[in-house]
């Protein structure tokens, strides 16, 4: 990837004159800077404290603070709750009736759940 990187560059730098090639060098280099920043992202997803906790019949007890707006449904409630120590975010579904309100702190007890894919 470093070397795609100064290829990029040296297409740029070396080959200023010719437009079509620096345009190419362009290319490359955010194709480069693209697939740094997609693994960086995909990183913290995979590296994420809470996720070891999925799926697993135990419950838990957290206390965090609602930082988003709640996102009602038809039969739920969504919440997205940052967790007291920093640890980490979790999306929290609860009953239709609830009333929360963004920033909220709340006491959380449940069990950690994978998303399913739509």
């Amino acid at each position: 990837m470093l070397g795609l990187l100064i290829f990029g560059l040296i297409l740029i730098s070396v080959l200023w004159p010719r437009r079509k090639i620096v345009i190419i060098g362009f290319c490359v280099l955010f194709l480069i800077l693209g697939v740094w920043r997609h693994q960086i992202a995909e990183s913290r997803i995979t590296n994420n404290e809470l996720r070891k906790y999925n799926d697993k019949e135990q419950n838990f007890t957290f206390i965090g603070k609602i930082i988003k707006e709640p996102d009602t449904r038809e039969n739920h409630i969504k919440l997205v709750v940052e967790i007291e120590e920093k640890i980490g975010k979790v999306l929290v579904t609860t009953g239709k009736y609830s009333e929360y309100n963004y920033g909220d702190k709340l006491k959380i007890r449940g069990f950690f759940k994978n998303p399913f894919d739509f």
